[in-house]
């Protein structure tokens, strides 16, 4: 039997939109955290990204991100830290780095 946060017959991490025991549940709200968040494994809250907040990240908190690697910022693809804050390759826009 597995832990909370672990299912499937090796016991493997949920998925970004589930948790729960044997991952049976859908996380908090929309699913997917707006797309600017994942799931918490266990509890099944949404952990937003560095520039959004709210119970499903569904909240631009824009004044208030920083940065402290490339993965805050899109995964370095669509965006980079420099110095604290995101800096976005065309296309993309916003605190994380999202397409716009």
């Amino acid at each position: 039997v597995c832990v909370a946060g672990y299912g499937g017959s090796g016991c493997e991490p949920c998925s970004q939109s589930r948790y729960g025991f044997v991952c049976g549940t859908g996380c908090s709200i929309n699913g997917n955290c707006s797309g600017h968040g994942r799931c918490n494994g266990t509890t099944g809250s949404c952990m937003c990204y560095v520039g959004w907040s709210g119970a499903d990240c569904s909240t631009s908190s824009e004044a208030e991100a920083v940065c402290v690697e490339d993965v805050d910022c899109g995964g370095g693809e669509r965006g980079e830290c420099v110095n604290g804050t995101c800096v976005c390759v065309a296309g993309y826009g916003g605190a994380g780095g999202g397409a716009g």
